[in-house]
């Protein structure tokens, strides 16, 4: 279950981390959106499914997910999925989400709160 998924420090975590920095990230231009869908939906599994044992990763799970939103087309399944890991980062830890996104560049708090919403 959840806690073999966990162990042996992370391992397991941060070879999804890596796989979805690779699919939506590296690959972003040579790949089509819907073979992607399936990098987003673990991103947001793991946010959903480990609720407080990954916070050291948030912010590379944010990060991954804020980048691709940035070349994301409007109204696209695409941005929508990516805005649903935005909010299942809320939903994990809305302090440290906040936190991380000020620390990063306090403008994406608005720009991503105005995707999200608009």
């Amino acid at each position: 279950g959840t806690e073999r998924f966990l162990s042996r420090d992370g391992y397991y975590v941060q070879l999804v981390v890596q796989m979805a920095r690779h699919v939506l990230i590296a690959h972003a231009d040579s790949m089509p959106d819907y073979e992607a869908y399936g990098a987003v939906k673990m991103l947001e599994s793991l946010l959903y499914n480990c609720r407080g044992a990954i916070d050291a990763k948030l912010g590379d799970i944010l990060g991954i997910a804020l980048r691709r939103l940035q070349t994301s087309r409007p109204n696209s399944a695409m941005r929508t999925l990516l805005c649903n890991v935005v909010s299942g980062a809320l939903f994990y830890n809305a302090q440290l989400t906040l936190e991380l996104l000020m620390r990063e560049d306090p403008a994406a708090v608005s720009n991503t709160l105005s995707t999200w919403m608009g």
